[in-house]
């Protein structure tokens, strides 16, 4: 085994540690002290690997969001309709903000001073879903589900429209959202109005 696929393995450990402990107790109660402590490595080795807490957040929230695509394209590779994909995407989204972002407390707040990396994971994630939901709508197109006339422009108009519906429930005068169960539910619910609204429009259409 070469060094390079140690040190990723090591990653990889530590990553995934930092997760069960953030998914248990919080990242702002979580020290990198534990996290050493729970692999039995030095306090020495994972700051060489992640020289603060804001950067080892980064790779987790990179973890969560990878896993969340693999699981959104697994429902649409078994989805007999590109609706009933859509509708999963919206399940999904629902299930991991609710795991992650409320269960676990991940928010903007924690990364305060690190804002800049946090919204470039963000871009990243909202080109993926945009790239996601376009490849469904082309696929509906190919079967005859569904007629859209530009797929791309499509899926950039729907997932903008979910983000306005995430974001209209900010609070006046801040720059973050407070999370909670039931504002979570709300987005779902309007979520879901959303993407019926959207699959119908080009059902009419056909």
């Amino acid at each position: 085994m070469s060094q390079i696929e140690v040190h990723d393995d090591k990653q990889e450990l530590i990553v995934d540690a930092a997760l069960k402990r953030f998914a248990h107790f919080g990242p702002s109660k979580t020290t990198m002290n534990e996290i050493a402590d729970d692999l039995r490595l030095s306090k020495a080795l994972i700051y060489y690997y992640f020289p603060d807490k804001a950067s080892l957040l980064k790779a987790v929230l990179e973890k969560i969001l990878n896993t969340y695509f693999l699981e959104i394209e697994c429902e649409a590779n078994h989805s007999k309709t590109v609706e009933k994909a859509l509708f999963n995407l919206i399940a999904v989204r629902h299930d991991f903000f609710m795991k992650f972002f409320y269960n676990m407390g991940l928010n903007r707040n924690f990364l305060e001073g690190n804002k800049n990396s946090l919204d470039e994971i963000a871009a990243t994630a909202i080109k993926r879903e945009k790239k996601f939901v376009a490849a469904l709508l082309e696929r509906a197109n190919q079967t005859g589900e569904l007629k859209v006339t530009n797929p791309e422009e499509q899926a950039d108009l729907y997932i903008d429209l979910l983000k306005g519906i995430r974001f209209s429930f900010i609070t006046p005068g801040t720059c973050s959202q407070i999370l909670d169960e039931a504002l979570l539910k709300e987005i779902n619910r309007k979520s879901r109005l959303l993407t019926e609204l959207f699959v119908n429009a080009h059902k009419n259409s056909n």
